[in-house]
């Protein structure tokens, strides 16, 4: 039986006992007790619970950053994350893209409709699969035989143009976005940590409306379970992205 510190908010405590009975949580269940149980971590829950609304909030914040990317796999790994300008490209290409094969299928419509060129390409996937069944080898007419039935299952949901639509739509909103909130040095033996520390930064204006460099160096050493002294206070106010 796991034993909670006294200092840990109730609602936290039952949540984590929940965790635990449910099972599943393996190699992740160390990360879990130390951000319930953690002598640095009782300045964290007792100030958070002081500034919630509502007990869910401190639930909440446990799940943030027990769940956070940054502490997947070895925290002394690079963050493998395109540049903002890279994927700014990619997602333009995507738009882009995406409207050119509507407009493909457009100009095999009389009527100018692109559903009536998607019917068109779909008349001669029929023609290629008759086709292949007199042939010696069947891999490509199963082939064939699979990518219909899975382009019947897509336009159940809606129309393959309706679908084009909405990824050339969600690829140009997605080339303006506004930076990705890293580290600038993404391939330090700390990027993951001040990943991290960046977004618990923004976490804690907005859902506590505080700005604690103490707190958020509390939970981060934690979290990390840094034994070499880990991150100050200092060193949060001073990370920028």
């Amino acid at each position: 039986m796991e034993k909670f510190s006294p200092w840990l908010p109730a609602e936290v405590k039952a949540h984590s006992k929940r965790l635990i009975e449910i099972g599943g949580l393996h190699t992740a269940k160390p990360l879990l007790m130390r951000l319930v149980t953690n002598p640095e971590m009782q300045k964290v829950w007792m100030s958070l619970s002081k500034k919630a609304g509502k007990p869910q909030q401190l639930i909440d914040y446990l799940e943030y950053v027990r769940l956070h990317p940054a502490l997947l796999g070895n925290p002394a790994d690079p963050i493998e994350v395109p540049s903002d300008r890279v994927q700014r490209s990619a997602f333009k290409k995507v738009s882009d893209l995406s409207l050119h094969m509507i407009n493909a299928l457009h100009d095999l419509s009389p009527d100018d409709d692109p559903q009536h060129g998607w019917s068109l390409l779909e008349s001669a996937l029929r023609r290629s699969e008759l086709h292949e069944v007199g042939q010696t080898s069947k891999d490509r007419f199963l082939e064939i035989r699979q990518l219909q039935s899975n382009l019947q299952e897509l336009q159940q949901l809606d129309s393959v143009i309706a679908l084009l639509e909405t990824i050339a739509l969600a690829g140009h909103f997605a080339s303006t976005a506004p930076d990705t909130a890293l580290p600038k040095r993404r391939n330090s033996e700390r990027a993951k940590c001040n990943h991290l520390i960046l977004d618990l930064k923004r976490y804690l204006k907005h859902h506590f409306s505080i700005q604690s460099p103490a707190l958020i160096a509390a939970t981060v050493n934690a979290a990390f379970n840094f034994s070499d002294g880990g991150i100050s206070a200092d060193d949060v106010r001073k990370l920028k992205t």
